[in-house]
């Protein structure tokens, strides 16, 4: 047996979004699905041909066993494929993304985390790196109609973020005055 343990950091700068993934091995429901069809089948011909003999014959009793192979399967396949069910928190990143077994977590901590997250990058934003230091060049809005561009994407920005539940209304609504009297975040 081996076990490993890691860890590592990640700059905020390199977060690219956040989401939920679940992984469903659908094939062991299928073959769980499968047996049991076929052992009622199976069953169904073995109760069968035991009436028509008046009692066992081989083929009724190669019906059973069959019959109990499929159940057998059966109650295999079905408890794997619910043991083998994913759900993982995934927060991706420029080069790939971390993915965190959700499991043991409720919803409700996920999403303050996730709200969490989005604010401290919100906070470490290009807006708030020097000039020195940002990869990009920035220009200044010169005109009027330029600032109420940005006002709109501002606020389709929180707008959408209000909708994945991310900030609440007052949150919401407190972000819009702001941009709509033109005040600086």
């Amino acid at each position: 047996m081996k076990t490993s343990f890691e860890e590592r950091t990640v700059d905020l700068k390199d977060v690219t979004g956040t989401g939920y993934s679940r992984s469903n091995p659908l094939y062991l429901l299928i073959i769980g699905i499968t047996a049991f069809v076929l052992f009622l089948i199976t069953l169904f011909i073995a109760i069968v041909a035991a009436d028509a003999a008046q009692g066992f014959t081989a083929l009724a009793n190669i019906c059973f066993v069959a019959a109990v192979v499929f159940l057998i399967a059966y109650d295999v396949a079905l408890p794997m494929y619910i043991l083998n069910r994913q759900n993982v928190f995934e927060i991706s990143l420029a080069g790939g993304c971390i993915a965190v077994g959700i499991n043991l977590y409720n919803k409700s901590e996920i999403d303050e985390f996730q709200k969490q997250l989005r604010r401290a990058k919100d906070a470490v934003g290009p807006a708030n790196i020097p000039a020195s230091q940002s990869p990009e060049v920035r220009q200044p809005r010169s005109s009027g109609n330029d600032q109420r561009f940005g006002a709109a994407d501002e606020l389709k920005k929180y707008a959408e973020l209000l909708h994945q539940k991310l900030i609440t209304q007052e949150e919401y609504e407190t972000a819009k005055r702001k941009i709509l009297s033109g005040e600086e975040s």
